[in-house]
């Protein structure tokens, strides 16, 4: 039977850790001119739920190039959201 030195479970929880808190790369986000249209009338629409404008104006900056932690201190959200 063969044994694991500390030295190796340490290694594999740190691995582990990184593993799980490395985020996954961004993927480009590209709208065609008929949906960024479409996004832009729900930001400026007064009659469309707000969590809909939301929603909207997030895949806007996202496809703006912005990253999730600019996009949520910019609009007033948590990051996770």
């Amino acid at each position: 039977m063969q044994f694991i030195t500390s030295i190796q479970i340490s290694f594999l929880k740190q691995t582990f850790n990184e593993e799980k808190n490395m985020a996954r790369p961004k993927t480009k986000l590209n709208l065609t001119p008929d949906q960024n249209e479409y996004l832009q009338s729900i930001v400026r629409s007064r009659e469309i739920p707000h969590s809909r404008v939301q929603r909207a104006q997030i895949i806007l900056k996202a496809a703006a190039g912005d990253n999730n932690k600019k996009i949520s201190q910019d609009l007033g959200l948590c990051e996770v959201t």
